[in-house]
């Protein structure tokens, strides 16, 4: 999740998503679709949370808003709770400074400096651990604070 605290230079609404994710997680542009460029409406600007390597793949930016993936026709979507039913143009922070509570629980302890670089990691967690860069999770940004008492920091990216 997000915390209202935010600082967005940049944003983009041009892609769809077609897996369930919390907001504040990264989302990568699917493997073989096209990226920036494409018109507004181009079904080929997809993005996906990324579970497995993310070889080929490339990081979008963070999710701004959750998405679900339910029955419309026995449900209504929560507008007020920030979400997009999945196959639907979603919310991407692509530069600027959010909080949000998708780290490695033990990542953003005490004993890091900050600023420190941050990598995407499974599930589009945040990750500040340079094993991750080994094993092919690209760096997404820099971590400016430490985990809060909520379990909140806050991610500074430019992607």
């Amino acid at each position: 999740m997000l915390k209202p605290i935010r600082n967005p230079l940049f944003d983009a609404v041009r892609y769809f998503i077609n897996t369930t994710g919390e907001a504040g997680v990264i989302v990568f542009a699917q493997t073989g679709a096209p990226g920036a460029g494409q018109s507004l409406d181009s079904t080929n600007s997809v993005v996906q949370v990324v579970n497995g390597n993310p070889s080929g793949r490339v990081p979008v930016g963070l999710l701004l808003e959750s998405s679900v993936n339910i029955d419309l026709s026995k449900q209504e979507q929560s507008r007020s709770a920030e979400q997009v039913q999945i196959n639907s143009k979603v919310h991407i922070g692509v530069k600027g400074e959010w909080s949000t509570n998708k780290i490695g629980a033990s990542q953003f302890g005490t004993g890091v400096v900050y600023p420190t670089t941050v990598y995407a990691g499974p599930s589009g967690i945040l990750f500040t651990t340079a094993g991750y860069a080994a094993s092919g999770w690209p760096s997404v940004g820099k971590a400016i604070s430490a985990a809060d008492a909520d379990g909140y920091a806050t991610i500074r990216m430019d992607l």
